[in-house]
């Protein structure tokens, strides 16, 4: 094989490979499942801890909202990711008390949204649960 037919053939397969890349979907965010504004209550009873929980899940599964603790005389602010799947993980802002740096799993049926999570808090693991009803608004 010459030069001229060699540069040929290594053009043509350069030209080939560079087609045959398909769309690249890596990118693609499907629209959350757990869409919506949320608001409920959690606890943790092994550390008799609880309080309200609201938040509202973005289209690409950012949540950012509120939760309070101590019985509801500590509040601050909640901010994490719930993929497709139902994964939780989220920080919680206590300027007070310190943070929570939780993960778990959440659930959609038709009564609302429903999680179960172990959060961190002072290097403890402790477990909680939530329950949210939708806040969807009517027009």
């Amino acid at each position: 094989m010459n030069k001229i037919q060699l540069s040929i053939l290594t053009g043509a397969a350069m030209f080939a490979m560079a087609g045959c890349g398909g769309s690249d979907n890596s990118n693609s965010v499907l629209p959350s499942l757990y869409a919506g504004t949320w608001t409920g209550t959690w606890s943790g009873p092994l550390a008799n801890d609880g309080g309200a929980l609201s938040f509202t899940v973005s289209a690409d599964g950012s949540l950012t909202g509120s939760m309070s603790r101590d019985g509801g005389s500590i509040s601050g602010s909640i901010s994490g990711i719930v993929n497709n799947a139902g994964r939780l993980t989220a920080t919680t802002g206590f300027p007070t008390s310190g943070n929570f740096i939780i993960g778990g799993t959440v659930v959609l049926s038709n009564n609302g949204l429903a999680g179960s999570f172990t959060y961190s808090w002072l290097g403890n693991m402790y477990q909680g649960s939530f329950s949210e009803t939708s806040q969807a608004t009517t027009g």
